[in-house]
């Protein structure tokens, strides 16, 4: 018996809903990520980013120090410039 189509949306939803909720630990090391830490790697990496990585695994994979990318995050947070920081 095949699905209704509202039906099939309704589970489509929540397969969505699961891979954001997956999205919210960082695939290297596991940690809970914040906003602000999906925001950088987006900026950084790739806008199109489903997975990310944490700040102190991406200073690792960039090749710098956490407080960089801290001060990269509060530059972008005070220029008001970058929806992703908003």
């Amino acid at each position: 018996m095949q699905q209704s189509p509202k039906r099939a949306r309704k589970n489509k939803n929540k397969d969505k809903k699961k891979a954001v909720e997956k999205s919210m630990d960082c695939r290297k090391c596991g940690a809970h990520l914040t906003s602000d830490e999906k925001a950088i790697y987006m900026k950084l990496v790739s806008r199109t980013a489903s997975s990310f990585l944490c700040m102190d695994c991406l200073a690792e994979a960039l090749h710098c120090e956490r407080k960089a990318i801290e001060e990269r995050i509060r530059y972008y947070r005070e220029s008001g410039n970058c929806v992703l920081f908003r």
